[in-house]
């Protein structure tokens, strides 16, 4: 939907600008087509989400969480599908485009790159990240855990931690001091990069309980993985509804 309203427009720009139409039909249909593609949004993620609502790991697990509303929950259980079918963490991380490339995070993906995983998990993934930043008490733990954590180990490393505006970084005494455009040096980090990083870490931190509680209400055998540092996926519940939860699998 959002690629059909971008393009609406953009076709509606490029008549405006060749004269077809004017400044007062754009904006008429600009506000037309932004309505009817909301409408459109809502009625497709109500569709799915109808679906997805009698799907036990919402039922058990999702609902309990908050920023995992509806919409994101009926994206994330329509694009992982079967979620058994990854016998390991790493394969569905893998699948949502969270892997480790070459020993980097993966880099976003652009138009005309070779995708090699589901673009379209990968970027319901990431809102759900934000959301989860956002309104979870429990993923935002895990999150602020992380931030913390690289903050303190690039200090005790001496890199340059660089605020958002890029004029200063923070050295070891929490001072401010240098200019980014023109001290900035390979190896130094911005702190909005150690943001995503533990959005990053989160995010993937919620696809291992996503993953575990599958095998669980599968009753699929499963090893723990060394990867889920946060284990038991019912302790990050905010809102825990759900008393009949299930006997986890041997």
């Amino acid at each position: 939907m959002t690629v059909l309203r971008v393009h609406t427009m953009d076709r509606i720009g490029r008549r405006l600008k060749s004269g077809d139409i004017s400044d007062l039909q754009a904006g008429y249909f600009a506000k037309m087509t932004d309505m009817h593609m909301k409408k459109l949004e809502k009625l497709y993620y109500d569709t799915a989400f109808g679906v997805v609502c009698h799907s036990p790991i919402w039922h058990y697990w999702m609902s309990g969480i908050r920023g995992c509303g509806g919409r994101i929950a009926a994206g994330l259980i329509c694009y992982i599908g079967d979620c058994t079918r990854f016998d390991t963490v790493s394969a569905l991380w893998k699948f949502a485009g969270y892997d480790v490339v070459d020993g980097r995070a993966r880099k976003t993906w652009r138009k005309g790159d070779n995708a090699r995983c589901d673009v379209h998990l990968n970027r319901v993934c990431w809102l759900a990240s934000k959301h989860l930043v956002m309104t979870s008490k429990k993923y935002y733990e895990i999150y602020l855990d992380y931030k913390t954590y690289v903050f303190n180990r690039e200090i005790e490393r001496g890199v340059k931690i660089w605020t958002d505006s890029g004029h200063t970084y923070d050295n070891a005494e929490g001072q401010f001091a240098g200019n980014a455009k023109t001290d900035w040096k390979d190896g130094d980090i911005s702190r909005k990069t150690i943001h995503l990083m533990a959005q990053r870490y989160m995010i993937k931190q919620f696809l291992a309980h996503y993953w575990e509680v599958s095998h669980i209400l599968a009753k699929k055998k499963y090893k723990k993985n060394e990867y889920i540092k946060y284990p038991n996926p019912w302790d990050y519940l905010d809102n825990p509804t759900q008393s009949d939860k299930p006997e986890p699998s041997l």
